[in-house]
């Protein structure tokens, strides 16, 4: 089986160039966005034990910012007589689950959210989103209840502020880029083939021939 290679014309090439600088500045100039945890994210509280249940909880993005935050949570309790060897904890489903944010500083009230499982999960993580209005140091506290009581666990977090634009790097990404488009523009250039006038035609007989035809049909030689 042969290969065949492919080769980009200049232009081509440097337009391309073009495009995978900007697709690698424009990460580090956007704010960050929010990523979705499912099952993951920067632990809080790992095995905390709440009444008769265990809790464990992570949240996202790392650092928290203003903005968008995501909050994971299992609830868990000691396996019993029916588990499977090796089995400590088993999940803990169909409980009611309410997430409570609050600044310690006072600067706003308390936001409330509550927290569902997911059935693309196996109804075993409990989710929550919220948007956090102000930086600085906040309280997370997650109460459950469930068919065995209830119980209530918290941790604190700082959050930063959110993250801005970075004009710096835009600017040098649309420098780059239009320094390329100069490049292609200039290579087009060079490569416009140039005008030139009609060429005679090979077909017009040449004078000497036309002489020497008259002369031989007894036409004798005219002047025009």
């Amino acid at each position: 089986m042969s290969i065949r290679m492919v080769r980009l014309a200049p232009a081509s090439a440097f337009r391309t160039l073009g495009l995978l600088i900007l697709g690698a500045l424009l990460p580090l100039a956007l704010p960050a966005q929010t990523a979705q945890a499912h099952g993951g994210g920067t632990p809080r509280l790992t095995n905390q034990a709440i009444g008769p249940y265990r809790l464990y909880a992570w949240t996202e993005p790392e650092p928290l910012r203003v903005g968008d935050a995501h909050v994971t949570i299992a609830v868990t309790q000691p396996a019993g007589a029916d588990a499977q060897p090796g089995q400590i904890e088993t999940p803990v489903s169909g409980a009611s689950v309410l997430v409570t944010f609050t600044p310690l500083d006072g600067s706003g009230p308390a936001i409330e959210a509550p927290a569902v499982t997911q059935q693309a999960l196996g109804d075993v993580y409990y989710e929550t989103d919220t948007v956090l209005p102000s930086e600085g140091d906040w309280r997370i506290s997650i109460a459950v209840e469930g068919p065995d009581g209830g119980g209530q666990g918290d941790f604190a977090v700082a959050v930063e502020a959110a993250r801005q634009l970075n004009w710096t790097l835009i600017g040098i990404g649309g420098i780059l880029f239009l320094g390329v488009l100069g490049l292609i523009a200039a290579r087009a250039s060079k490569q416009t083939p140039k005008t030139t006038g009609p060429r005679r035609s090979q077909r017009a007989a040449r004078p000497s021939q036309q002489l020497s035809a008259n002369l031989e049909s007894g036409g004798g030689i005219r002047w025009s």
